[in-house]
């Protein structure tokens, strides 16, 4: 066990490709730290779970990789950190303005292979009952709209509105016209399946999740660097 740790926590899915991405984070932020030992653990679905992971680094920089303070930011992962008072838990992953890099990369990435030109966009979440977590998803749509120059609106997939029909009716008449559901998820799995099942009924071509882009990568070098007791880079 070292001090020269740090432990990613991603949200977990029972879709192994979305396990895939929260595990090509992992090695991709270890290439970039090579003194440092970085793990994985999970916050629900899927083992290793996070208090089992810091019984092994307990003095880690505990980053989460999620895109809003949503229960697992705002409560779960606090309470155990807690047990662990050697560690260090950062703030998440989003909202941040390095991650805008990344959405606007899958904007253009579907652009590219469907041959529409967003004249609009749905930005789309998970969704939480927390006002901190949907305000935050509001926030990040409006930075991304200052970033594109065209109409962005927030949706969500559970546990709030809009919806993707109702965001998407909410666009200006022009920019409905060829609007495109942008994915402010991580990774593939149930969330994502849900907003290509809705994009798709509402003729909308949508956008991959955040993935592994390397915006997404340096921002948790960025968090990593930034927490007191985290290791430099």
């Amino acid at each position: 066990m070292t001090s020269e740790s740090v432990v990613l926590v991603a949200h977990g899915t029972e879709d192994p490709v979305g396990r895939g991405v929260s595990e090509r984070i992992r090695d991709a932020v270890a290439a970039r730290l090579p003194e440092v030992v970085v793990d994985l653990a999970y916050a629900d679905v899927v083992e290793p779970r996070v208090g089992p992971v810091l019984a092994r680094h307990p003095h880690a920089t505990i980053v989460p990789l999620f895109l809003a303070s949503g229960y697992h930011v705002r409560t779960d992962l606090p309470a155990i950190a807690a047990d662990h008072p050697g560690a260090r838990l950062t703030a998440p992953l989003g909202p941040s303005p390095a991650l805008l890099p990344a959405l606007s990369d899958r904007l253009a990435e579907t652009a590219a292979a469907s041959g529409v030109e967003a004249s609009g966009v749905v930005l789309v979440a998970a969704g939480s009952s927390r006002d901190c977590a949907r305000l935050q998803v509001w926030s990040v749509a409006d930075e991304l709209e200052s970033r594109l120059g065209i109409p962005v609106q927030p949706a969500f997939l559970n546990g709030a509105s809009p919806t993707l029909a109702e965001a998407r009716a909410a666009l200006p008449a022009d920019a409905r016209e060829r609007a495109v559901a942008v994915s402010y998820l991580l990774a593939p799995g149930f969330f994502q399946e849900r907003l290509a099942r809705q994009a798709t009924d509402l003729g909308m071509p949508f956008t991959a999740p955040l993935a592994c882009h390397p915006a997404v990568v340096d921002a948790v070098l960025g968090l990593v660097s930034t927490s007191p007791t985290g290791p430099s880079r």
